[in-house]
């Protein structure tokens, strides 16, 4: 392996380090949601973007060190190593898609429970729900509301 490719897999390292450290947010973020704690949740929110935006950086070097060195060592350690850390790499963005998906879903059933919860509260219990082109639902209120005039 000559000089130059020593880089690169410092920085499949580094990616694979910090997706673990995302995954770890997220499940913490899991968690947070759960509990319906939003001063975790905002502050998990800061560590997940800090997290995104380094691995978009090294994403840059990783490719700006590929571009730039032009690796073509046939020396099979170093080929198996990137092959191993790029494994690696996509187990663990594999991870975090599934958990952020799964976060997402804690979301979006806590919405549509806040939004039944203040349809109870402002007596709109007995809306028609219907499902637009975008997936969306909206609601019709046939009701006469004490606050429309």
């Amino acid at each position: 392996m000559n000089e130059n490719q020593g880089g690169l897999p410092d920085i499949l390292e580094q990616e694979v380090n910090t997706l673990e450290g995302l995954y770890s947010l997220l499940l913490k973020e899991m968690v947070a949601l759960k509990e319906r704690n939003s001063d975790s949740i905002n502050q998990l929110s800061k560590e997940k973007n800090s997290m995104l935006n380094k691995l978009d950086q090294l994403d840059k070097e990783r490719q700006l060190c590929v571009t730039e060195n032009s690796i073509q060592d046939t020396n099979l350690t170093f080929t198996n190593d990137i092959d191993a850390l790029s494994k690696k790499i996509e187990v663990c963005l594999n991870k975090c898609k599934k958990q952020n998906s799964i976060n997402g879903g804690i979301i979006e059933m806590s919405q549509l429970f806040n939004e039944k919860m203040l349809d109870i509260i402002c007596g709109n219990s007995d809306k028609e729900t219907t499902y637009g082109a975008t997936g969306k639902n909206s609601t019709t209120n046939n009701q006469h509301s004490l606050g429309r005039v």
